[in-house]
């Protein structure tokens, strides 16, 4: 890893009973490191990536689910990682594990193709990010564009709500980069209307303070 290396957790919110674990050969946790490559003519970063399955977690507290987020993020800034996401979607849809993946970016999605090759094209990870994801990391040149973590735990202190009116938990310092998460965990979205109501108003809100600052 090095500085132009992005981390990435992929949690795969499957339907209809079919678990991402059988995506990964009946295994619910999958870890891997790509290195640098292409991706049709275009050079892409390397990537430390992490794929979990929803039933593993769900089977875990969630303290014991953002310790496993915070010691994959904690790897990543002492190796200067610029940027990582946190994605939960649909095990055909999803980016992070597989999607930052030279080899397996075709399976995605067209739309999520695009979002690919547009991140690529406005010079990852340096200087963009991909979106707006359940969990967001920013550290170098990243996070002197968004105005260093002071700047970015304020705004989420004033912008972000949740359902226990604890903002100032969504951001945490990471060694030399920020990590901003929507909600307590990965999971919320599932949980109630409530919980969906607030990580859809805090995406908005950290939309904005991105396109603000240029980073999207």
């Amino acid at each position: 890893m090095n500085e132009t290396t992005q981390v990435a957790i992929g949690i795969d919110a499957y339907e209809q009973g079919e678990s991402f674990a059988e995506t990964l050969k009946q295994t619910d946790l999958s870890f891997g490191i790509t290195k640098p490559g292409y991706w049709r003519g275009i050079q892409t970063p390397g990537a430390l990536s992490l794929v979990v399955a929803e039933p593993l977690l769900r089977s875990l507290a969630i303290e014991a689910v953002n310790e496993l987020i915070e010691v994959h993020f904690a790897f990543a800034s002492e190796k200067h990682a610029q940027y990582g996401l946190i994605d939960v979607d649909q095990a055909s849809r999803i980016l992070a594990g597989i999607g930052f993946s030279s080899a397996s970016v075709d399976e995605l999605p067209l739309d999520r193709q695009m979002m690919h090759a547009q991140w690529i094209r406005n010079n990852f990870p340096k200087q963009k990010a991909m979106g707006v994801f359940w969990g967001n990391y920013f550290g170098g040149q990243l996070l002197d564009k968004l105005g260093g973590q002071e700047s970015i735990q304020e705004f989420v202190r004033q912008k972000f709500a949740d359902t226990e009116n604890k903002p100032a938990l969504l951001c945490n310092q990471i060694g030399p980069a920020v990590f901003v998460r929507l909600s307590r965990s990965p999971l919320d979205w599932y949980n109630s209307e409530q919980e969906r109501f607030c990580i859809g108003r805090n995406a908005i809100q950290l939309h904005g303070f991105l396109l603000s600052h240029n980073v999207l």
